[in-house]
């Protein structure tokens, strides 16, 4: 055997992770890449407690979704959507169950998130939760697959099937938008083009869109002209409205008084 592998087992404060890793490799020498070593590990004591808790299904992980007894396989369907090992994970299940449906019973997916506050609070952020203080910082959402009458002391193995880091996104954020513009004297817009299609057929439609900028110029065109210009010109003095006229005041119109104020 190559000199390069360990001999002895570390010792107590020691990193077991290149002993173990160097452990593993050997064994592939031996018996092939494709081999699979699994080794023991001990969970932590004080990690201990709330596992047992969580694998007794006493804890508060699940309290946002006590009606929902899929809430596991649901999970596990959506990331096979986006995670090929989960996915062969998946199918493997689900040939098992097609063989002997009893698995599923006797090994279910538990909901386990390290480290667990015993307050009432905690919720596995896997799925979604109903109180903001639930989504804490620095926890680790696992789903696990664990036999029946498991227990979370003595020498521990298992297999990783995936790993992957999220983001809790905020519910509110405040955005904005920002754009470069080359002119030095550049200013804000003052006005806003407001496209409202003619017709719903869920998408827009390019005639529309020029019959839409053309209407806007044409009337932009228009209301650049204020009254007093036309007023002032021969245009102003041709009649444009036709409304009731009235001296005594008995009717709704307008009064001599009025239109003279307007247009002397």
């Amino acid at each position: 055997m190559d000199n390069s592998y360990p001999v002895g087992t570390p010792g107590v404060g020691d990193d077991p992770a290149p002993f173990v890793n160097s452990s593993v490799e050997c064994m592939k020498s031996i018996f092939g890449n494709a081999f699979v070593t699994l080794p023991l590990f001990l969970i932590r004591p004080e990690e201990q407690s709330y596992l047992s808790i969580m694998v007794n299904g006493s804890s508060s992980l699940k309290n946002d979704h006590l009606n929902n007894d899929l809430l596991m396989e649901e999970w596990l369907g959506s990331i096979a959507r986006v995670r090929q090992n989960a996915a062969t994970f998946e199918m493997l299940m689900n040939l098992v169950n097609v063989i002997d449906f009893n698995t599923f019973l006797l090994r279910p997916l538990l909901p386990l998130q390290l480290p667990y506050a015993s307050d009432g609070t905690e919720r596995w952020l896997g799925a979604s939760v109903n109180n903001p203080e639930s989504l804490k910082e620095g926890r680790v959402a696992l789903g696990a697959s664990m036999p029946k009458g498991y227990v979370v002391s003595g020498n521990q193995a298992g297999i990783l099937i995936d790993e992957w880091v999220d983001v809790i996104p905020s519910r509110e954020q405040t955005s904005g938008l920002s754009f470069h513009h080359k002119q030095p004297n550049a200013k804000a817009p003052q006005c806003l083009i407001l496209g409202l299609t003619p017709t719903i057929t869920g998408n827009w439609q390019w005639q529309d869109m020029v019959d839409m900028m053309n209407e806007t110029f044409d009337l932009a065109k228009k209301r650049a002209v204020d009254y007093e210009r036309i007023a002032s010109g021969p245009v102003g003095q041709l009649p444009a409205l036709a409304v009731p006229f009235t001296q005594s005041g008995n009717v709704i119109g307008l009064s001599a008084e009025h239109i003279l104020s307007v247009n002397p």
